[in-house]
Order: C-alpha cells, then structure tokens, then sequence
C-alpha cells in the first residue's frame, strides 16, 4: 500500500489542499504548528475564517481588534488608529496605500476589513433580515481504522453534522453534532454529543446575546479564556489575547465552552457582561479519606465515550459558572474588572502526588480579576491580575508591544502565577498550564518586502513540582525565524529553535533534576508554479541531548496541487519520510485535512506517512471532498483513516 501510494503522488500533480485562502492557512499553521495541547482547533479556523463573513470594521476597530487581525502588525494597527484621528474615517480599503500597504496585500485582505459603520439595527428590522443570511449543511465521516481498543460500543466512524445559518453583525445559528470513533449516536437515550446556539448582535444597546454555547475572554484570559490556549510561536509578536469578550462556540470539542446564556449590553463607551452557564462534565470519582462523601480528582477533556468505563464517567460531574463584568473602553484603551465564580457539585478532593499539594480543593472557587490595554505614544501597555479567594492566590500577566521604527518591532511578556493559583478555563499566555514564573522577549525586525527576521527568548520555570518533575529550575526557549519572498509566487524560510526539557533522574539513590537540551532546524519553501499548480516541501532536524546521551532525527515531505476549472475540481496530496529517535523531541507538523478539521501531526520513530485529497463543487450549492491517509511506522506498526465530508450551501 505505502508503494502505490508513492506512485500515485509522483503520478498526480497535487498538494496541500484547503478550502479557505492560502494565506490565511498560512497563518493557521503558525498558529497550530508548535501546539502540543488540546487547542480547539475548530474554534480557531472558526475565528480566522469569521473576517469572510464578519469583517474587520477599519473605521470602529479598537486598537486590540485590529492586533487580533491575523495579518496587522502593532506598526499598522497604530497607524491606522493614528490616520483616522487626523484625517478622519476611511472611505475605501485602497487608502490604506497611503500607510504603506502594497496594492497586492490590500487586495487580499480587502475579502476580510470593510469601511462601512451601519452595523446597528432594531428589533424591528431584525425581522426583514431573517431571509438575507447565508447558511451551510455538512457532514464529515472518517474512518479510523483499528482503535487499538477492545469492547467498544461503536464503530470506527467518527461522524460530524453541521447546521449554520447567519448574517454577519446580526445574527448567528448553529447546530452541530459528532460522535468519535469506537462511540454510538445515542447513550442511554441521549445523542453523544451536540452543540448549539442563537445569538445575536448590534440589535441596539445589545452588542451580543448568546443563548446555548459560548466562550468568555476578557483581558489576558488568567481565569476564562477561549479554549484557545495558544503560545509561542513563528509569530513572535502574539503575546497579546485578543480583545473579544464574548463568541457563540461553534468547535466540536465537548468541555471547552460554556451552555447557558450570556449579554453583552453596549451604552456610550462602557460595556456591562453577564452570564450564566451550566455543563455536564466527565469526571474521575472516589470517596473521601473516611469512605462517606464522593469527591472529583480530575476531569476529563478527551470526550471519548467508547468503553464501559469512560462511559460510566459521563457527565457525573456538574460545573455552574455565573459572571459579572464592567469595561469601559476609549481611544486610548480600555480597562475593566469582572467577578467569576465556579460552583461543582462534587468536591475537588485532595490529591496525594506531590505536584498536586497546592491544587485548590473544595467545590466553590471565586476569582476577582482586573485588566487594562493602553496606547502611550507608540507603546501598548496591558496587563491583568486575578486573585483565587479559596486559594488565596494570584495571577499576574503584563506585557508591552513596541514599534521602536517602522521596520523594528519589539515585545514583552511577564507573567507569574503563585503555586495555589489554577483555573480549569484560563488560557493565559505560558509555557505550560502549571503556574510558573516568566519572562518573554521578541523582536521582528522587517529588512524590506522580501526579508523579514522573528525572533524570541523565553526564560521560565515552575512555581513547583510537577508531573515527573520534582526539582525546580529555570529553563528557556528561543526561536530565530528568517522570511524570504524573493517574488510573489514564491517564499521560504529558515527557523532555527533551541529549547530545554526538565525531567527528574530517579536512577541513583537521589533524585536529580536533568536538564534536556533540544534544538531544531528547518528548510521550507513553496512556490506557485502557475495559477492551478502548487508545490511545498519541508526538511526538519533536531537533537535532543541528556547528560552524555544525544539522539538524532528527521522529517522531510514534499505537497503538491492542482486545481481544474471544470466543476471546480483540486486534488492535493503529501508524502512524509521520518526518523525521529527521541519522543522527547518529537517533531509536529501541521496538516491540513477537511474543512474544520485541522491538527497537528506529531512523528515519532521511523516511517513514512501520506495522504491525498480530492475536492470538488459539483454544484453552485454543494461541495464535496475526499482524503485517504496511510502512516507505516517501523515494519508492523501502521494505520490509515478514510475522510469523506460534502457540504451544502442554503
């Protein structure tokens, strides 16, 4: 199978395929690349695609909406803020030329930003935009194989429907539901899992209104956060979250959301959030020290419902969330404080493993946060503090973006989390989810059109103990990244990463703590052949070296594409060959897959893995995309999955 796979790729002129723009995917990868947590990586192709159908506004944009764009700067975001004050609103995309835009990038970005400012309407005029919405169906089924696992409940479909109907800036519905692989459609008479919402916006004082799922954001995310715990990446200037406070939920991941109903009500320049949610969560139970009172030691995040025992584990646990918050926003920023309070109805218990001494207990937590965001000069200051009642413990994030010249960026980040302090929906800016103090810097330094250098040093360490790691040390991370766009239809780039693992050395009678010492290297370059050919490749090594001990390895694939007019037709297709000795230093690759199922591959050992995907549009309303993945690792070990999705425009 893997041979005449290898033969087909050769045969059929095809890459990397994807049904959103290529630059934006671009982005996406930056994103996604280095995660190696459960991100919602729905959610985060949700938000990036959102500017096709929610356009950036240029003349209402905060300064924290025009950062969370995906392709502005701090150096253009000020700029624009900077222009609308002395020359007043914009009248067309194309003036952005005079800020130093190049017509090309204009014209990409200009499916994504508007000019117009009639975004409010009435509950009058709600009515007459019922039927200018646009919608979708759609269905995705994969295959995966052997599971590997004995006595499941299902096949081995993972399957997804997908309802959405919307008009940007008005209103939003959505319905989805998903069953993993080795799951039933039904438990106990209830569907696996679905989610939903009907959500509207700018509807007079009422800037969101969200009833069924939804995410909360509001400062530096240190107690709710997206489910969108992005860190360091290619795109070393990212430190920032973004500004968003609430977004109806419309991933697939089961835990990473609130269900209830949520406001945000707007009056001149201050903004007033409530909510209240209530989910059913997947828990491990035990009883207490005397054998009475059920207690929780962890939840569940996986969503996997495939055996008796994760089966028994669904929904026991149940999560209420009531939030209260005040924001007031002007040119210069905004500032604002909220309090958040989490009630389950089991006690989190004690844990005995000693990386768990200082993890609250009990079933109520409180938090009290503060946040602010400024301009001064061309410097944007912001910041958030948290404060854990219970635990009596904090929080603290601070950070600055600078544009010390039109071609020189730089960055900094502070945080430092006490050893008590935890929130099961933060999704601050770090290295890891344990608390940890740290200190980010980074620069981006833009040479001309054509070069382009990132770069960031990140030093941190844990405030404790944790899993496998009983020792405390300071470790650090740094990237160099070198952009090249020798012409429009090409680019390259060279990134060079060295970063450190701790891990404790229970060999010797003592316990030492080691330090693993990574470093990683990598060639990519792609190139538009012509306007329906594609071709990207990628060749990746790293070592990794512990105490005398360095271990080797490698990745190298080649994408290809090729896209017909006739009926809209693209087939796309990858070849990976990789000998990777330490798991340790694993190496990840994004993957592009079906539309909302992007990931990120992590390889590890020796073999080879491809895929190849075929798209086509049959008609104005209805899409539909094949995939086929095969991976060989090692002589026996191996597995391949069976995508298949069609998508229905209403």
């Amino acid at each position: 199978m893997a041979k005449l796979i290898c033969i087909v790729l050769f045969l059929l002129p095809c890459a990397l395929f994807s049904q959103v723009d290529e630059k934006l995917q671009d982005v996406i990868e930056k994103y996604l690349e280095n995660t190696e947590t459960n991100a919602d990586f729905t959610q985060i192709l949700d938000e990036l695609e959102s500017y096709q159908t929610k356009e950036l506004n240029l003349n209402t944009a905060s300064l924290d909406e025009l950062l969370a764009f995906p392709i502005f700067d701090l150096a253009l975001a000020t700029k624009i803020i900077n222009h609308r004050k002395n020359f007043g609103n914009f009248i067309e995309i194309a003036e952005l030329q005079v800020l130093g835009l190049p017509p090309e990038l204009i014209n990409f970005i200009s499916a994504y930003v508007s000019t117009s400012t009639n975004y409010n309407t009435g509950f009058k005029d709600l009515k007459n935009q019922w039927n200018k919405g646009d919608g979708q169906v759609s269905y995705t089924g994969i295959n995966r194989g052997n599971l590997g696992i004995n006595n499941t409940v299902g096949g081995n479909w993972q399957q997804q429907f997908r309802f959405r109907y919307s008009k940007p800036n008005v209103y939003s519905i959505s319905l989805n539901t998903e069953k993993d692989a080795g799951e039933k459609w039904t438990q106990n008479g209830k569907p696996e899992f679905v989610s939903g919402h009907i959500a509207i916006q700018n509807i007079g004082i009422i800037k969101q209104l969200v009833v069924g799922d939804f995410l909360i954001q509001n400062g530096e995310s240190l107690v709710l956060g997206s489910g969108i715990g992005l860190g360091k990446s290619a795109m070393v200037m990212n430190i920032k979250r973004q500004a968003a406070y609430i977004r109806p939920y419309r991933g697939m991941n089961e835990f990473f959301f609130q269900r209830g109903i949520a406001t945000e009500l707007g009056l001149k320049n201050w903004k007033f959030v409530a909510s209240f949610a209530i989910n059913k969560l997947d828990a491990s139970v035990s009883l207490d020290t005397f054998g009475e009172n059920e207690n929780f030691s962890s939840i569940d995040l996986d969503g996997l419902h495939r055996t008796a025992s994760e089966i028994a584990k669904k929904g026991i646990l149940q999560r209420t969330i009531g939030h209260l918050g005040i924001q007031k926003t002007n040119i210069k920023g905004n500032w604002g404080v909220s309090i958040t309070n989490f009630n389950y109805s089991l006690n989190q218990g004690t844990n005995k493993q000693l990386y768990q001494l200082f993890k609250p207990t009990g079933s109520q937590f409180s938090y009290i946060n503060a946040y602010q965001s400024h301009v001064i000069n061309n410097i944007l200051l912001f910041s958030e503090g948290a404060y854990l009642i219970q635990n009596q413990a904090y929080g603290i994030a601070a950070g600055a973006l600078s544009s010390l010249t039109e071609k020189i960026e730089i960055g900094a980040h502070y945080r430092n989390f006490s050893k008590g302090y935890y929130s099961s929906l933060a999704t601050p800016f770090a290295a890891s989810s344990n608390p940890e103090l740290g200190f980010y810097l980074s620069s981006k330094i833009n040479f001309s059109r054509k070069y382009q250098l990132s770069i960031y040093k990140d030093f941190y360490k844990n405030r404790w103990f944790t899993f496998n790691q009983l020792g405390l040390g300071f470790a650090n991370d740094m990237l160099a990244q070198l952009d090249i766009a020798p012409n429009k239809t090409s680019s390259a780039y060279i990134r060079w990463r060295s970063y450190q693992k701790l891990d404790s050395d229970k060999s010797t009678e003592f316990i030492t703590l080691q330090t693993m010492q990574i470093q990683m290297l990598r060639f990519h370059y792609q190139s538009q052949i012509t306007k329906t050919f594609k071709i990207e490749t990628r060749a990746e090594f790293n070592s990794s070296k512990l105490l005398e001990t360095q271990k080797n390895g490698n990745l190298v694939y080649l994408d290809f594409s090729k896209s017909f007019k006739l009926l809209s037709q693209r087939i796309a297709a990858r070849y990976t060959v990789f000998n990777i000795q330490d798991y340790n230093a694993r190496i990840f690759a994004f993957e592009d897959q079906l539309l909302y199922l992007y990931s990120v591959a992590g390889y590890y050992g020796k073999g080879t893995a491809a895929y190849i995907m075929y798209h086509i549009k049959p008609t104005k309303r209805l899409q539909i995309a094949l995939r086929y993945s095969h991976q060989l690792t090692g002589t026996t070990a191996s597995k391949s999955g069976f995508f298949i999705q069609s998508i229905f425009k209403l």
